[in-house]
C-alpha cells in the first residue's frame, strides 16, 4: 500500500489540476506567464518567460507545476558553446543515461538565435515521463533547461513548455 500512496497522490492532484489548465483554453501564448514577462533566474545569467501557474522552488532550484507534476529547470553552462555538447547527445548515450531519445529538433528562439530539443522519456514509479532538453547559447556559454511532465498530460502541456523554452536568453 506505502508504494501506492505517491502514485494515487499524483493522478488525484492531476485530476484536480486538468480542469485549471483546460479552462485557460488552447492559446500557449496565454499560458504562458500571466503578463508574458521575463524572469531572472537565480543562480544563472538566464532569463526566460516561464509557463503559468509554474511556481519556482528555491529547494528545487527549478520551476514546479505541483498539480501535474512537472518540472523547469534552468541551467547554465559557462565555458562550453552548446553546440560543443549536443553532438555527443545520440541515442547511445541516452540509453546509457537510463532513458530513451524520441526525437530532436532544430529550432530558432524568440530572439533569434539557433538552439536544439532533444525529446527524451523515461519512467517514475511506474509513470511515464517525458523530458525537452532545450539548449541554446553563444560560442562561450550554454543555456540548458529541462522541462519534465508526465506524458499523461503531454497534449496540455508539450506546446507550452516549448513556448516558454524558445524565450531563454542571456540577462545583458
Amino acid at each position: 500500500m506505502t508504494s501506492a500512496r505517491p502514485f494515487l497522490i499524483f493522478f488525484i492532484l492531476l485530476f484536480i489540476s486538468i480542469p485549471l489548465v483546460f479552462s485557460q483554453g488552447n492559446n500557449t501564448q496565454a499560458l504562458l506567464g500571466k503578463e508574458q514577462t521575463y524572469v531572472d533566474v537565480p543562480l544563472t545569467n538566464v532569463k526566460f518567460i516561464p509557463p503559468a501557474h509554474f511556481i519556482y522552488m528555491e529547494q528545487n532550484r527549478g520551476y514546479m507545476h505541483v498539480g501535474t507534476s512537472s518540472s523547469v529547470q534552468v541551467l547554465e553552462v559557462k565555458g562550453t558553446a552548446y553546440t560543443m555538447i549536443t553532438p555527443g547527445l545520440t541515442a547511445d548515450y541516452f540509453k546509457s543515461q537510463g532513458v530513451t531519445l524520441i526525437g530532436s529538433e532544430d529550432v530558432t528562439t524568440k530572439d533569434g538565435k539557433k538552439a536544439k530539443i532533444f525529446t527524451v522519456s523515461f519512467f517514475v514509479e511506474n509513470v511515464e515521463f517525458e523530458r525537452l532538453m532545450f539548449f541554446t547559447g553563444d560560442y562561450n556559454n550554454t543555456i540548458w533547461i529541462n522541462a519534465n511532465y508526465p506524458v499523461a498530460v503531454k497534449e496540455m502541456l508539450n506546446s507550452v513548455l516549448k513556448e516558454s523554452l524558445l524565450t531563454a536568453r542571456f540577462i545583458q
